[in-house]
C-alpha cells in the first residue's frame, strides 16, 4: 500500500473515532452540565469536520498527476487545512463567549464523578490516536493527516485541563472554576487554529521548506559528482503525501 492511501485509510479510521469520542462527551456534559465539558464537546464537533476535509484532501491525494495538475492535486491538503484553522478559530471564539457569560452566571453541577471518568476516556484515546496520525502524517509529509493528529493531541491536552479544573470543583464547590477553564480552552483553540492557517497559507504560496532543502543539499554532496562546481539556489515544490527519498 502506497503513502497515500495508508493516509487516506487512517483518515477514515479517525473520523469514526471521532464521531465516538464525541458522544462520549455530549454524555458527559448531559450529566454535568459543565461549561468546560460543553465546549469539550463542541471541539469534538470540529474534529468530525476536519476529519471530513482532511479525509477529502487526501482522497484528492491519492489522484494520480494529469495534464491538467502535472504536479498532482496534492495543494487541496493546504486548503482544507487552512478551513480546519478558520473553524477551529472560530470555535474558540465562541467557546469563549460562552464561558465568559457563564463566569457572570454559574451554576451548580452534577455527577462530576462519573462526567469527569468519561472525558478522561475520551481524552487518552485522542492522545495515542493523535500521536499516530501526527507521526504517520510526518513520516509521510501530509499535512491533512498531520494537523489532525496534532489537534487530536491538543484535545487531549486540553481535557486534561479540564479533568483537573472539574476535581478542583468537585471538591471546592468554586463553579466559577469551570466557566474559567472554557475561557483558557478558548485561548487555545483560537491559538492552534491561528498556526495552522498560516502553515497552510505558507504551503499554498510555496514557502520555503528549509529542513528539505537542508536534507536534499546533504544527499546530493554524499553524491556529487566531479564535474559539479559547486551547490547553491536550490528550490524544490515536493509532491504532498510523497515523501523525499
Amino acid at each position: 500500500m502506497d503513502a497515500q492511501q495508508s493516509n487516506y485509510r487512517y483518515q477514515k479510521f479517525i473520523l469514526v473515532f471521532g464521531l465516538i469520542i464525541f458522544v462520549i462527551k455530549v454524555v458527559a456534559w448531559y450529566l454535568t452540565k459543565s461549561v468546560a465539558i460543553l465546549s469539550d464537546a463542541l471541539e469534538g464537533i470540529i474534529n468530525g469536520i476536519t476529519a471530513i476535509f482532511g479525509l477529502y484532501a487526501l482522497y484528492l491525494t491519492t489522484i494520480p498527476r494529469d495534464s491538467n495538475h502535472p504536479y498532482g492535486h496534492g495543494k487541496a491538503e493546504f486548503i482544507t487545512a487552512g478551513l480546519e484553522g478558520i473553524l477551529i478559530t472560530l470555535a474558540g471564539l465562541s467557546i469563549g463567549l460562552k464561558g465568559i457569560l457563564s463566569l457572570f452566571h454559574p451554576e451548580p453541577l452534577m455527577n462530576l464523578n462519573l462526567g469527569i471518568g468519561l472525558i478522561v476516556l475520551a481524552g487518552i484515546a485522542n492522545f495515542i490516536i493523535g500521536l499516530f496520525a501526527a507521526r504517520k502524517g510526518k513520516l509521510n509529509r501530509s499535512l491533512a493527516l498531520e494537523s489532525t493528529g496534532k489537534h487530536l493531541m491538543s484535545d487531549a491536552y486540553t481535557t486534561v485541563g479540564i479533568s483537573v479544573a472539574l476535581i478542583v470543583v468537585y471538591f471546592t464547590e468554586a463553579y466559577w472554576i469551570d466557566a474559567a477553564t472554557s475561557i483558557v480552552l478558548a485561548v487555545i483553540l483560537s491559538a492552534m487554529g491561528y498556526k495552522i492557517i498560516r502553515k497552510s497559507l505558507g504551503g499554498v504560496m510555496d514557502e520555503a521548506d528549509e529542513k528539505l532543502i537542508s536534507e536534499i543539499k546533504t544527499i546530493l554532496k554524499k553524491n556529487k559528482h566531479e564535474a559539479w562546481k559547486d551547490i547553491k539556489a536550490i528550490r524544490v515544490r515536493p509532491l504532498q503525501g510523497t515523501p523525499f527519498n
